[in-house]
């Protein structure tokens, strides 16, 4: 942690490079900010600072202010945002509760996870520790929506869970 110190400072989300380095892409200059966004939406660093091999901006902001990520944990954006590496929009949780802070997969057809319209009802599930939970089937969308928050509150989902994308 302290040798990112070294190299890098903390502002507002970002990373800035302390230090003139060389890179593949072309020199560094102190004052440039680090990383480069990579095609699944985060911004990554590679640099032998980092071990030689493309590391998250996030996790390593989370280690230079907060402190090491125990193995196995994620480093979860709060609010969704990739792009958005705050400090205070970031928490460091395990698997199963970064998972339940998703949006909407885009090729969600109902507009909630969990919900879809199958043989002339509506159906509700959730998933929690690997399993699937059937809520039930119900009549209209709302109530199968009802019912999928209703799951979500009592298996300590995130609010933010189901965002749109």
């Amino acid at each position: 942690m302290d040798r990112l110190k070294e190299f890098f400072e903390y502002r507002d989300g970002h990373l800035i490079w302390k230090v003139r380095r060389n890179a593949k892409g072309g020199p560094v200059n102190p004052g440039d900010r680090a990383g480069c966004l990579m095609p699944n939406g985060y911004i990554y660093i590679n640099s032998k600072v980092v071990g030689g091999k493309p590391t998250p901006l996030h996790r390593i902001i989370w280690e230079m202010e907060v402190g090491p990520i125990p193995a196995g944990y994620h480093i979860d954006h709060i609010d969704g945002d990739k792009l958005n590496n705050r400090v205070e929009n970031l928490r460091c949780v395990p698997p199963a509760l970064n998972f339940r802070n998703q949006a909407t997969r885009r090729n969600n057809t109902s507009g909630v996870i969990g919900v879809r319209f199958y043989k002339g009802a509506w159906n509700a599930s959730i998933m929690v520790n690997r399993k699937s939970i059937y809520l039930g089937r119900f009549q209209s969308k709302n109530e199968a929506i009802a019912a999928r928050k209703q799951a979500e509150a009592e298996y300590g989902f995130h609010p933010n869970h189901g965002r749109a994308a």
